[in-house]
């Protein structure tokens, strides 16, 4: 009877002392993370008490979570995120998370997006369609006559896309340029524009410090070819649609001071006839705020900088008039043969349900197999953009990553194993032309692995 007595009590111990454990409803939970200082964020599974998403902070983090189901989310930019359903069932419990880098091989060379194509390289050029690499052109390809040529633009004549390289010429006349044509799918030679002079710095070493004449030579497909001289002095823009667009420059080191005396000069590309002049002062716009020009069927695009507002400025070639003027904060972007500020930019409804990080607009998004790709960036603070690229799996709309990058960018896609995409300055003469730019190339085989 007393051993009876003795078991009870040992067994009433022994729930006394161990009991308040099995039935204790909360867990430390300890989360650590290589690297540190990583995000994280859970919620709750359990069908009673579905959550939405908690920031926990960064790790290493120490806390006190009720016993269920979560799913632990942990990101840092620059890194893949991690995802995990998790059961926290112990009273004490421990996470620790391995992350690995966004796979991004970022390139220092200039690059260009125009048309569906992007070219790659300074001097040595590799130009791509979105399938393929077309053809590769180095300083050994061309006439040792010309040399240190770089990307001037790539436009339409003929239904041939057409890219243009600018370089200096070995020629008598001082700072003369040639222009060379290259048919952008074969990279055969079709042409080239001899002009002469090629640079502002031309008006100091002219009589009276004046440009009195341009001299241009023309030839293309080897059916056309001829030579005039114009008075004035022009630099060329674009071989557009049996055109050819010059802009119309100051003369005299007094008016380039000043940007006076500027517009656009359209040239019949087959006899070298002047077609048309536009002078921006004539239709009411302030030379001296002007800066940057682009030609696209049939348009002009023009900004135009007053102290720190900006503004978008579109003329009808045809009519010589203005057709709008908008103002932006920071960017503006090609779409086709239009131009649209940030304010305009148009996103699809269903990507505005997506995690974007709070303060940013979207500037640029691209469709990939089943990735999709935003760019964003802040516009409320000018210089301070803090551009990003976002990455989503789109079938369940997660983000996989957040990469920073340079400068609000345009993304092109290239074959089946990676993305391209680059940086650019505003709306420019040389289109997406960025000085010391980066390529970025992302790995898709170890981005697929990483989510599988």
């Amino acid at each position: 009877m007393v051993r009876k007595v003795l078991t009870i009590l040992l067994i009433a111990g022994l729930i006394g002392v161990f009991g308040g454990c099995f039935l204790e409803k909360t867990s430390i939970v300890k989360i650590n993370s290589e690297p540190e200082e990583v995000e994280v964020f859970i919620r709750n599974l359990s069908k009673d008490k579905k959550s939405e998403w908690i920031d926990l902070g960064k790790t290493p983090i120490e806390t006190k979570f009720e016993k269920g189901e979560y799913e632990i989310r942990v990101e840092k930019d620059n890194y893949l995120i991690q995802r995990k359903n998790i059961k926290i069932s112990k009273n004490k419990e421990y996470f620790e998370f391995k992350l690995e880098k966004v796979p991004i091989i970022k390139n220092s060379v200039s690059g260009y997006v125009i048309n569906d194509k992007m070219i790659l390289g300074n001097r040595a050029f590799n130009i791509f369609n979105r399938e393929k690499s077309l053809w590769e052109f180095s300083e050994n390809d061309i006439d040792k006559t010309i040399y240190d040529f770089y990307y001037s633009g790539i436009s339409q004549n003929e239904k041939i896309d057409i890219l243009s390289l600018y370089s200096w010429k070995k020629d008598p006349r001082p700072c003369t340029g040639e222009i060379i044509f290259l048919n952008t799918e074969s990279g055969e030679f079709i042409g080239y524009l001899i002009i002469s002079p090629i640079f502002w710095s031309e008006c100091a070493i002219q009589p009276e410090n004046r440009i009195i004449k341009t001299e241009i030579e023309f030839s293309f497909n080897k059916s056309i070819k001829w030579e005039r001289d114009i008075d004035g002095y022009y630099q060329f823009v674009k071989l557009l649609d049996k055109k050819l667009y010059f802009t119309i420059l100051p003369t005299t080191n007094e008016q380039l001071l000043n940007n006076r005396g500027i517009g656009i000069l359209i040239m019949n590309y087959e006899n070298g006839e002047i077609e048309k002049k536009i002078y921006f002062k004539e239709l009411g716009l302030k030379e001296n705020n002007i800066g940057d020009i682009v030609i696209k069927k049939e348009k002009i695009f023009i900004t135009s900088y007053n102290g720190t507002e900006k503004e978008l400025i579109v003329i009808d070639i045809k009519s010589k008039t203005i057709l709008k003027r908008c103002n932006f904060k920071d960017y503006s972007v090609y779409h086709g043969d239009e131009v649209y500020v940030d304010s305009e930019i148009k996103i699809p409804e269903d990507i505005k349900d997506l995690e974007i990080p709070e303060n940013y607009i979207v500037l640029h998004y691209f469709e990939y197999d089943n990735f999709l790709y935003l760019i964003i960036f802040k516009n409320d603070v000018p210089a301070k953009s803090e551009p990003k690229l976002l990455c989503f799996n789109k079938r369940d709309g997660n983000l996989i990553f957040k990469y920073d990058i340079i400068f609000p960018s345009i993304i092109f896609g290239y074959k089946d194993d990676k993305i391209i995409f680059e940086y650019r300055y505003l709306i420019g003469l040389n289109e997406y032309y960025f000085d010391n730019g980066f390529a970025y190339k992302i790995e898709l085989d170890k981005l697929i692995n990483n989510i599988k």
